[in-house]
C-alpha cells in the first residue's frame, strides 16, 4: 500500500473523534485539522500535476534549508495559505 493510501486510511480512523479539541495542542477540533490536510494534499497534487520542472531554479533558503535538516517546522512559525484555511464550520 502506498503512503497516501495509508494516510487516508489514518484519516478515516480520526472521524470518530470529529469534534474532539485539546486545546494543549491546537485551537482547532480534529475535523478542522482533517479537512486542513486534505485541502493541502490536494493542492499539493495540483501544484505538481501542474508544474513545469524545466522552469525550476534552485535559491538558496536557510529557513527551507533549516527545516529539511530538523525534519520539522517549528509551532507557531508556519501560516497556511487562505486557500488550506477554513473559517466556516466543518461538516
Amino acid at each position: 500500500m502506498n503512503d497516501l493510501a495509508l494516510l487516508t486510511t489514518e484519516f478515516e480512523n480520526y472521524f470518530q473523534h470529529f469534534e474532539k479539541q485539546n486545546y494543549l495542542v491546537s485551537k482547532s477540533p480534529v475535523g478542522w485539522q482533517i479537512d486542513h490536510s486534505l485541502k493541502v494534499i490536494i493542492n499539493i497534487i495540483a501544484t505538481l500535476k501542474n508544474s513545469n520542472p524545466d522552469d525550476y531554479k534552485y535559491n538558496f533558503n536557510l529557513k527551507r534549508s533549516l527545516v529539511y535538516f530538523r525534519k520539522k517546522i517549528s509551532r507557531g512559525v508556519g501560516k497556511a495559505p487562505k486557500s488550506v484555511r477554513t473559517f466556516d464550520k466543518i461538516t
